[in-house]
């Protein structure tokens, strides 16, 4: 897994590697579960972190169901926002 962290990092502003992400959920689906574990420690509402990211806060509840997963640059905001690691939201 870290390998792919290194990857991420390294290329985050490429468009193709959204399908790495793809891979990395498969591999290990934790992202739903870190997310709101994360939001909850920052002390931020579901509406609070969806206005951070400009989006809605329908979508945050979605990735914190596992119903969706954030693009490549939903990630990227994800990790800015959260001042959090990859690792942390994924692993």
């Amino acid at each position: 897994m870290r390998v792919y962290y290194i990857i991420l990092s390294y290329f985050e502003n490429v468009k193709y590697l959204s399908h790495i992400l793809r891979i990395i959920y498969s591999m290990e689906n934790n992202f739903a579960k870190n997310l709101k574990q994360i939001r909850v420690m920052n002390g931020l509402s579901q509406k609070e972190l969806a206005d951070k990211l400009n989006v809605s806060f329908k979508t945050i509840s979605h990735w914190e169901s596992g119903y969706s997963e954030p693009n490549l640059f939903q990630l990227i905001e994800l990790k800015k926002a959260l001042s959090v690691s990859y690792e942390d939201l994924l692993d």
